[in-house]
């Protein structure tokens, strides 16, 4: 009885082997393509030197991104160009007081990114945002 069951055992074996039943299934899929959106959102994070997605902002429009911590430089400059933001000269630099909002006017965002992005690469970096931010301060400021 013993060698009847030693022989149906390696019979079983084969027979699955045969089948496909022993194969690996990841043997059988093609390799994973990267997309275009996932390359961009790559080359963002070593261009903004960030480590994690969820330090991009990615929701601007016309496909800019930046990291969350130039979102507020942006959004400030946006109430500048927006007429909802003023600057004072301090002793110690510029007091920027006041709010934007993106839905009410929306292109004063877009003039932003333009202006910021001086290479026309569709990510503002944190020295684009300082250059704009000095620049708007500078010829803004009572």
């Amino acid at each position: 009885m013993n060698k009847i069951q030693s022989y149906a055992l390696a019979l079983g074996i084969g027979v699955s082997a045969l089948t496909g039943c022993a194969t690996i299934p990841r043997d059988n899929k093609p390799a994973p393509q990267t997309t275009q959106k996932e390359m961009q959102l790559e080359e963002a994070m070593k261009v903004l030197d960030v480590r994690s997605l969820s330090m991009i902002q990615m929701n601007l429009p016309a496909g800019y991104k930046t990291s969350r911590f130039e979102d507020g430089i942006l959004r400030t400059l946006a109430g500048i160009y927006a007429g909802t933001v003023g600057v004072k000269r301090t002793e110690e630099g510029y007091v920027a007081k006041g709010y934007y909002s993106q839905l009410q006017q929306p292109d004063a965002m877009r003039r932003v990114l333009r202006e910021a992005d001086t290479n026309d690469d569709k990510i503002i970096t944190r020295q684009e945002a300082r250059d704009l931010a000095v620049r708007l301060y500078e010829e803004n400021a009572k």
